[in-house]
């Protein structure tokens, strides 16, 4: 099934901006989070900790890296189903992780969070994130963003 990419920029309360397909209008299929592994990259442990710990409460399995390096490596050597990154990391940024996650594999979904960036949420999305959270982060808001991405590619 072949969908059209739209861009939807109109940012709630929560701040976060995603590229949507007609596809993933329908509502969410059931999926098992247990199916699932996310790669999720920060380089604030705490900030990584929390999420992570959400994250799998619902049932998904994660992997962290504190920086872009770390993570590209990681998503060479194993498979996963989405990478969760910030954009402004010491250790390679989130930039440079979503071009090179780009150039080996176009399907991975990939967020990006961030508080703080030269680049804006459209080029983000241009460069092949399929969404963008700004600070602070709703967690209600990114659960259901992964539950929706998951259950849209299921339905592939």
């Amino acid at each position: 099934m072949e969908t059209e990419n739209t861009y939807k920029f109109c940012s709630d309360k929560t701040g976060s901006y995603s590229k949507e397909n007609s596809a993933a209008t329908a509502s969410p299929k059931s999926i098992n989070p247990a199916d699932f592994k996310i790669l999720l990259v920060d380089d604030e442990s705490d900030l990584l900790e929390y999420f992570s710990f959400i994250i799998e409460r619902v049932g998904y399995k994660v992997e962290t890296a504190s920086g872009g390096n770390e993570a590209f490596k990681k998503f060479e050597a194993g498979a996963y189903d989405m990478v969760i990154t910030d954009i402004r990391m010491p250790q390679g940024d989130g930039v440079s992780l979503i071009k090179n996650i780009r150039n080996i594999n176009k399907s991975t979904p990939v967020f990006c969070v961030t508080g703080f960036s030269e680049i804006t949420s459209a080029q983000l999305l241009d460069l092949g994130a399929n969404a963008v959270f700004e600070k602070p982060i709703n967690r209600e808001k990114v659960l259901n963003q992964i539950q929706q991405t998951f259950s849209t590619a299921k339905d592939s």
